[in-house]
């Protein structure tokens, strides 16, 4: 057998003695079988990817389904030959719609953790004194949340010092936040959508019913921005992004996340590696503020009117402190430069604040003002680096 592909059909030339009037019946057959194909695709949905209730989101490559916490990933099963298909319900969305994009994983495919295993700090052993931890203290508790292992579940739907909370990160804008779940609506257990805007993870709660659709989160905007919970906001927890050997020292009664959570993940291993080291966020910002470097990170302050950044940049050894007014309400951060962290030490009431990269906070809050701009644009000195290809 041949090994040539086969030629594409082409209509009979006119012989001798044929009608050469006679058009050849080729176009009217690719036109029903067109018309065929546009019905089945309307019929099986395709149509709707784009209509005013629902996001189709097709990541165009195979992946697994959701991880169940057992071993049967590890063996291949779950595997699905189709694209995977995400449907949230998008009515009255706040975002632009087009700008939502799919983010390599299923819904639900990242596990986000529900009631967290802990231990005592005496009886970690899997942490650094480097390793990176998301520091959260409500009415004297407190408790560290390891990067290394945010970065693999990227939500921790958790209980601390008596309160809901969920803790939040997002490896894509190296953004920190932690909630309460107590919302308007009730209480939410979130969970990751496999969906990003502006690079930033969109939660959905799981607590809503089945027949429902969820509504989607934006985790740096602190709301829902879709759907019938759309408009209620996420109130803020302090929170502190440092080492673990900074934590430890400060909290010595601290519980930390232990390094088994019920599922085969080796958190030793950092999926997020090379683009931590790149410059360039991993999918494309809409009007970028190039005011800052895209990956300087801040701190983000907010008020009901106000947002303001403070860079790491703004800080130095010989500068540890700013003592500034948002809105007329006192903030004070202190900055230790041997690990290069920022923490609020003290704050009035109606203030919150979070942890990310200078392109997302500043893609998703636009109205944001930055600290002493001039001098952080003084210090930086560098070339305005554009728009990421």
């Amino acid at each position: 057998m041949s090994n040539e592909p086969a030629s594409p059909s082409v209509p009979p030339e006119n012989t001798p003695g044929s009608d050469k009037s006679s058009p050849p019946a080729y176009p009217l057959k690719r036109i029903v079988i067109l018309a065929a194909i546009i019905l089945c695709l309307s019929v099986l949905g395709v149509a709707a990817i784009d209509n005013s209730t629902y996001l189709a989101a097709v990541c165009q490559q195979q992946t697994f389904s959701p991880y169940s916490g057992t071993e049967d990933m590890q063996k291949g099963k779950g595997y699905q030959a189709n694209y995977p298909l995400f449907a949230f319900d998008l009515r009255r969305m706040s975002i632009p719609r087009n700008q939502v994009r799919a983010g390599g994983v299923q819904k639900d495919e990242i596990p986000a953790l529900v009631d967290t295993e802990t231990e005592t700090a005496e009886q970690s052993t899997h942490l650094n004194p480097r390793d990176r931890v998301v520091g959260v203290v409500l009415d004297g508790e407190a408790r560290a949340y390891p990067i290394k292992i945010m970065r693999h579940h990227e939500i921790a739907n958790d209980q601390l010092g008596g309160m809901d909370i969920a803790v939040t990160y997002c490896p894509l804008c190296d953004s920190v936040a932690v909630y309460d779940r107590n919302t308007e609506g009730g209480t939410v257990e979130l969970r990751v959508s496999g969906l990003v805007y502006q690079n930033n993870v969109l939660m959905f709660d799981r607590s809503q019913s089945e027949e429902d659709l969820e509504s989607l989160w934006l985790q740096i905007g602190s709301k829902s921005v879709s759907g019938e919970s759309k408009g209620e906001a996420l109130d803020a927890l302090p929170v502190e992004l440092t080492t673990w050997g900074e934590w430890k020292q400060r909290y010595p009664d601290t519980a930390v996340l232990i390094a088994d959570q019920g599922f085969s993940k080796d958190y030793e291993n950092n999926p997020y590696a090379q683009y931590e080291s790149s410059l360039a966020p991993m999918f494309e910002i809409a009007n970028p503020d190039k005011r800052l470097p895209h990956k300087e990170r801040v701190l983000g302050v907010w008020t009901e009117k106000t947002n303001r950044a403070y860079p790491v940049s703004l800080f130095s050894a010989d500068k540890t402190t700013i003592e500034d007014e948002i809105g007329g309400l006192k903030i004070k951060l202190a900055y230790n430069p041997n690990t290069e962290s920022i923490r609020v030490v003290e704050a009035d009431e109606g203030l919150e604040w979070m942890y990310s990269f200078w392109f997302a906070w500043a893609a998703i809050r636009r109205d944001t003002e930055i600290h002493n701009e001039d001098e952080v644009a003084a210090k930086l000195s560098l070339p305005n680096i554009g728009t990421p290809e």
